[in-house]
């Protein structure tokens, strides 16, 4: 009989050990979301004709405001940069979003390619949809705008087992990293548009992926 599995080796599963495939997968996963930021920041958010004939089929009316026809596109803008009114709480709805991040990692922790098309899906519809938000709420990163922060949440426990104890961490370094927002987590939230709202909580996302990946190979580390 072979020797048993520690707590540790049996929380982890076998992808996580393959370290080199998991960060190299990463590095692909971080410069294909950078290639379609710098895409999405190419497209223009400014208060310009160009910019307002996107959100209508013919041109804004002209006292500035938005045809009574594309009302249902402001509410799909609405509810998606909300994160399905979660945005509207009116107490912390950053931290009830991380929350609802974790709900969803929940659900989707046992399917790898769901989890990360998951992820996409949602840092895609940000950047196409939180510049325009920003408009419509008519303030710079309304605070109702959460779908940055179910983004960064679930980026921050990306390739992590499944533990309650790592989960929680997760919760509470993000929170952390997103309320202190180290370098370059300030300048990016200081830009206009989708990239401002959305690069800080991508920042402080990957960093908590980092240090709980440095934690979980310690701790592999010590065991062995």
């Amino acid at each position: 009989m072979g020797e048993p599995q520690s707590n540790h080796e049996a929380l982890t599963p076998l992808f996580y050990r393959e370290s080199r495939y998991k960060f190299v997968f990463l590095a692909g996963f971080i410069s294909n979301g950078m290639n379609i930021s710098n895409f999405i920041r190419s497209r223009p958010e400014k208060s310009s004709p160009q910019a307002k004939d996107e959100l209508s089929p013919r041109s804004i009316n002209r006292d500035g405001s938005i045809p009574s026809g594309w009302s249902s596109c402001r509410l799909f803008i609405k509810t998606v940069s909300t994160f399905f009114y979660v945005g509207y709480l009116p107490f912390i709805p950053g931290t009830f979003a991380s929350i609802a991040g974790i709900f969803l990692f929940y659900l989707v922790k046992d399917n790898n390619s769901l989890y990360i098309l998951l992820i996409l899906t949602l840092i895609i519809m940000g950047f196409l949809l939180t510049g325009r938000a920003e408009k419509i709420f008519n303030k710079k990163d309304a605070r109702c705008i959460v779908i940055d922060e179910v983004s960064g949440m679930l980026l921050s426990l990306i390739f992590i087992p499944y533990d309650i104890k790592l989960v929680i961490m997760a919760f509470i370094l993000f929170r952390i990293l997103d309320t202190l927002k180290p370098f370059p987590s300030g300048r990016l939230e200081r830009l206009a548009g989708s990239m401002g709202i959305m690069g800080d909580d991508i920042v402080a996302g990957l960093y908590t992926n980092i240090i709980l990946q440095v934690v979980l190979r310690l701790l592999s580390f010590k065991a062995s």
